[in-house]
């Protein structure tokens, strides 16, 4: 399995309205439903900064990740809640090295 991390940074202030947007428009889900290779994800609000969001996933391989990458629903994603989005600090993908 592989982990992507995907950073964000929201509008000052916004990282609870953005959090609840995220939610309500099924991101995650709808990933699970478009992207076979999609196995899980979550998100996550900093602690210290909540206009810091972290989204989390889990892939069969990283040719899932990239076919996410390029999706139309990923785009549709996008222009629904992009408008939130002030700055992408960090997006990667992690492959397995060992399991614990």
């Amino acid at each position: 399995m592989f982990q992507s991390i995907l950073v964000v940074r929201v509008q000052p202030g916004k990282g609870p309205a953005a959090m609840q947007v995220f939610h309500d428009r099924g991101v995650l889900s709808e990933c699970a439903a478009a992207i076979p290779g999609f196995i899980e994800g979550a998100l996550h609000a900093g602690v210290e900064d909540p206009d810091r969001i972290c989204v989390l996933g889990t892939w069969r391989d990283a040719e899932s990740y990239r076919a996410w990458g390029i999706h139309p629903a990923r785009a549709a994603q996008l222009a629904d809640i992009g408008h939130l989005i002030a700055e992408v600090e960090l997006a990667e993908i992690f492959g397995p090295a060992f399991q614990v």
